[in-house]
């Protein structure tokens, strides 16, 4: 049985193998220790004696001398913290307090590896130091070192490698720590194989580097291709260069100097397959990837082979069973568990998309392809390479991957312009910008956008500044050239609705400022002119009185950034200053009297949230009514029982006006629960529009509570 110990050597300045026989498996309430900080290029150690750090004038293994004193033990050794980082201390294993300037300090002192024949085993721990230090800016106040040691099993590794035969915490390795446990295996391996495998220092790369040598011992780039390629049925345990092996199960035939990048990153292999599959012949220009896994979006080195369309169906039936033991455990099971590549690779022509597994990256895959198809056709390999090495380069950006898919889906429609505009200057914000406008300008992309009652509340006049909200999705791209903004970023969306409502502010016909307000918090959280430059003058005052009148607050301060007495003076007066009254501004009396022809939107539930808040009273209730139990064809009478004066929200019901539809839902639920007929009939009336998404405003139930 083989033992080997390791302890931080300052003068080397790595972990080094101690062979001093005196302390060789002695435990570590035996051996001496002494706390050693590091600042700068400097140590010092804790002097018990006169409680304080001294420096070190000279060290010898475990010797140290200050001015005052000489100590002797294993240093359990931290860096001072300071802004200064280039100073870094290997054996450094810390867990930070949430208090910024309180630290506890989980030390290794000496690591301590043993092997056993007989198991094929390399048991790991290590000897930890845990010390409290306090900070206060930056300065050592208080070191009362409360020093505890104890024994930490960090880990066993088995050889040959097998599922499960293994046990690690999560603790940091150091490199030299990594290099024995490797050593000590490579012994275990030579009487298993008969040979010792060789051990690449410049492969070390942190613990995974461990299990890739248990993995496979002789070459260990296995390790980082199980994802690719069936490994544990095609390449032989004592193999020592599976590099061919490797080639022929992905069907590729590279040339010779791949064998050597390889050699450094193996996740090459599939990368030169995939570049293959994109149209790329040139070696050349394939050297731009072959160091990363990711082109864009996607992440070669993180997704499993089958969701390629290209990839071999051998590679698919090795992980096949593995799959399926996963998919069991989904609820809902996709129709790309149960068929073959071939089959997934129709569906996906027929642009059934839904109906596969991993959808997501087919699309992103299938988008990436046409888009690399086209250049090649239109401007040949070596600029459709560029063009591909920037958008690999910049990557992953959600604007780069939108122009895929604009193209991908909108190409028959797009014009000649921007088609050219495309292909000579490549995945550029530009051309994300106008392939953002022409396709919002599409007849058939046009949509209306529709409003909940406060945001329709948000549109005025002060000052000679209209303040207005986008009617149709394509304005919100006029107003973004206008602007020379992101604003058509904002654009709402057929499945989900923003938070974000947009609103312009216009003087004689052009865009002076373009607002962002977020309705559920009641604030500004942006507002800017032309090239997103803080307000100023009198479109600035109209901004602060109309934020004032609307009751929104400027959550981000973008409206002081310029003139922070200006803004406190026009709020001052602000109050005097006329602007256009919301509903939820006017009193009860005031909705009473409208006439019919100044009732918009947000008017019927304005006057029911203030009327039943103001008047309603159970105990008003005649006792010959049962609020659950309203026939229909009695229902006006007994409401205006219940509610009197809100004969208009109920005629407007019946009328068909949404808003008074979605406002009878809402006083059924809250005050007939029971009468669940009539709560479903104008559940189904108000479903005719976004029913749920009307709901997110309607503050109706929270006021009759």
């Amino acid at each position: 049985m083989a033992e080997r110990e390791l302890y931080f050597d300052l003068n080397e300045q790595d972990w080094t193998i101690c062979h001093d026989g005196a302390w060789l498996g002695k435990e570590i309430e035996d051996i001496p220790l002494v706390v050693v900080m590091k600042s700068e290029d400097d140590y010092y150690i804790w002097c018990k004696e006169h409680r304080r750090f001294e420096l070190v004038k000279k060290n010898t293994g475990i010797d140290w001398e200050t001015d005052t004193c000489d100590m002797r033990g294993f240093a359990a050794c931290f860096r001072y913290r300071s802004n200064e980082t280039s100073s870094k201390v290997p054996n450094l294993d810390y867990h930070q307090c949430y208090n910024p300037y309180k630290e506890s300090l989980r030390i290794p002192i000496r690591w301590r590896l043993r092997s056993d024949e007989k198991t094929t085993t390399v048991y790991v721990s290590v000897d930890i130091c845990d010390v409290i230090i306090r900070y206060n800016k930056d300065q050592l106040v208080d070191f009362a070192p409360r020093i505890r040691c104890y024994r930490y099993g960090v880990a066993s590794y088995a050889l040959p490698a097998e599922e499960k035969n293994y046990f690690q915490e999560k603790l940091a390795y150091p490199e030299k720590v990594i290099y024995h446990i490797m050593d000590m295996l490579a012994d275990l391996a030579k009487n298993i194989y008969g040979i010792k495998p060789a051990i690449p220092e410049e492969k070390i790369k942190g613990e995974n580097t461990i299990m890739a040598f248990m993995f496979r011992p002789f070459d260990l780039n296995c390790y980082e291709l199980t994802r690719y390629v069936p490994v544990s049925k095609c390449v032989p345990k004592d193999c020592k260069n599976a590099y061919h092996i490797f080639c022929e199960q992905m069907g590729i035939k590279p040339p010779k100097g791949m064998k050597k990048i390889y050699y450094h990153n193996p996740l090459a292999l599939p990368m030169y397959r995939v570049l293959l599959e994109l149209g790329v012949r040139d070696y050349n220009l394939m050297r731009l990837f072959l160091d990363g896994v990711k082109i864009g979006r996607l992440d070669f080195a993180t997704l499993n082979p089958y969701i390629f369309p290209f990839w071999d169906d051998t590679d698919y039936e090795a992980i096949e069973e593995e799959r399926k033991r996963r998919e069991q455990e989904r609820k809902n099971r996709s129709i790309g568990d149960r068929i073959s590549q071939a089959e997934i690779d129709d569906l996906l022509d027929a642009g059934e998309y839904e109906r596969v597994e991993r959808r997501k990256e087919y699309r992103e895959w299938n988008q990436l392809k046409f888009i690399m198809d086209w250049l090649l056709k239109e401007k040949g390999e070596m600029v459709t390479v560029w063009r591909l090495h920037k958008y690999t380069k910049n990557g992953p950006k959600n604007w780069q991957q939108d122009i895929s898919s604009m193209i991908y889906q909108y190409f028959d429609n797009l014009s000649d312009k921007i088609k050219q505009e495309f292909l000579d200057k490549g995945f550029t914000v530009a051309v994300h910008d106008n392939l953002v406008y022409e396709i919002n300008h599409l007849d058939y992309m046009r949509r209306e956008i529709k409003y909940f009652w406060d945001e329709e509340a948000l549109e005025c006049e002060i000052n000679g500044f209209r303040f207005e909200l986008p009617r149709y999705t394509d304005e919100y791209v006029d107003i973004g050239k206008e602007m020379n903004n992101c604003v058509a970023a904002y654009i709402p969306g057929d499945t989900y609705y923003k938070d974000s409502v947009i609103v312009a502010v216009r003087k004689d016909g052009r865009c002076e400022a373009c607002i962002e307000v977020i309705m559920n918090d009641c604030c500004i959280r942006q507002a800017f002119g032309v090239s997103n430059e803080y307000l100023a003058g009198d479109v600035l005052t109209a901004v602060i009185i109309w934020s004032e009148k609307m009751l929104l607050y400027d959550r981000n301060h973008c409206l002081e950034k310029n003139e922070p007495a200006h803004i406190d003076r026009t709020r001052a007066v602000c109050k005097d200053i006329p602007g256009k009254k919301t509903y939820f501004i006017y009193s009860l009396k005031e909705l009473l009297s409208l006439p019919a022809e100044e009732r918009g939107n947000g008017f019927y539930m304005a006057l029911t949230t203030k009327f039943v808040t103001a008047e309603f009273n159970q105990e008003k209730i005649p006792p010959n009514i049962s609020i659950n139990e309203i026939p229909g064809k009695d229902e006006r009478k007994y409401i205006q029982t219940l509610f009197p004066q809100l004969d208009c929200v109920i005629e407007a019901a019946i009328n068909g006006v949404l808003e008074a539809q979605v406002v009878m839902y809402k006083l059924y639920s809250e005050f007939m629960p029971r009468n669940l007929a009539r709560k479903e009939y104008w559940k189904k009336k108000a479903e005719r529009r976004d029913f749920p998404k009307l709901l997110r405003n309607v503050y109706v139930a929270e006021d009759f509570l």
